[in-house]
């Protein structure tokens, strides 16, 4: 057997080894799913905040952006049921619909979020424009605990069988770059930090 067949061989072998879930190799979770997913959000530089409720959500804000007093923007796509929370309790936070600029502040949704890799993803839609996971300076996200999956097989299995959105966006932590002279450079290509706000309901 030549060299070249030893090759093709092995990799046959390897091609048809039984695999779990559907149909690829997937890593044992090392806990749960939410603590691995926050596990490696923060190991590629996002910052977790854990919220009791999605209705929380404007108070944590406040205080993490509006420390000072000071009156703050906050962008939320028009459309999107985040404006239904109870803005009430931040009074220092003003709400606008318009596309953020590249020092604002932004908050969405994520439709998925990636234990395997601390990854959001976001399906795009009219009240979730692509645009905004690149445009402000600061982007902060809601996830549910319920829709963390395991992997991103996990995340297209769940989404077979429905029409496919235009685009679906992955984000792994915040815009960063080392191209020039191997610096670390944020916001290069997008926000320069990234808020993940878990929340159980």
């Amino acid at each position: 057997m030549t060299s070249r067949e030893k090759i093709l061989t092995k990799l046959r072998t390897a091609n048809t080894v039984e695999r779990a879930g559907v149909g690829v190799y997937r890593p044992q979770l090392r806990s749960d799913l939410k603590t691995d997913f926050v596990s490696e959000a923060e190991a590629a530089d996002a910052m977790v905040h854990e919220i009791a409720s999605a209705k929380d959500l404007p108070e944590k804000l406040q205080s993490l952006f509006s420390a000072n007093g000071e009156t703050t923007p906050l962008h939320i796509a028009h459309g999107s049921f985040l404006h239904e929370l109870p803005w009430e309790r931040a009074p220092n936070l003003t709400l606008h619909d318009t596309a953020p600029a590249s020092e604002a502040l932004a908050l969405s949704t994520a439709d998925f979020a990636i234990a395997e890799t601390g990854t959001l993803a976001f399906v795009s839609g009219a009240a979730r424009p692509s645009s905004w996971h690149f445009l402000p300076g600061i982007e902060c996200v809601l996830v549910y605990h319920a829709t963390i999956v395991p992997a991103l097989e996990d995340l297209f299995a769940q989404m077979a069988g429905e029409t496919l959105p235009a685009t679906l966006n992955l984000v792994t932590g915040p815009s960063r770059t080392a191209d020039i002279e191997q610096t670390i450079e944020r916001g290069a290509h997008g926000p320069r930090a990234l808020h993940i706000f878990l929340s159980a309901t």
